[in-house]
């Protein structure tokens, strides 16, 4: 989010993406980048497709994050069961949602 503050894409992927605080043991590390309010408006302006792709059992990104995260960009957020937190070297997925 910080990055699309400033720059103008035609796509993000935000795969496992979200803002605020995760309340688990990466928040001594995410809180610098994550745990801000962010310029909305700037971020929808400077990009025309937002793409949010979730896992119901992500064990270190709550599915409600996901869901926050689309509320703010407007955007109905993807939900792949059972992808965990997608450390695989291929996501079939993600890669078709690109190559369209």
């Amino acid at each position: 989010m910080n990055l699309l503050e400033r720059r103008r894409l035609k796509a993000a992927y935000l795969v496992a993406g979200f803002i605020g605080l995760l309340n688990n043991e990466f928040d001594d590390v995410i809180h610098t980048f994550s745990d801000k309010e962010f310029d909305w408006n700037a971020i929808k302006t400077n990009c025309q497709s937002f793409h949010i792709i979730y896992s119901d059992d992500d064990p270190h990104v709550n599915s409600d994050k996901a869901i926050e995260l689309g509320t703010k960009l407007e955007v109905e957020p993807k939900l792949i069961k059972g992808a965990g937190h997608f450390n695989f070297p291929r996501f079939d997925y993600l890669y078709s949602e690109i190559a369209s």
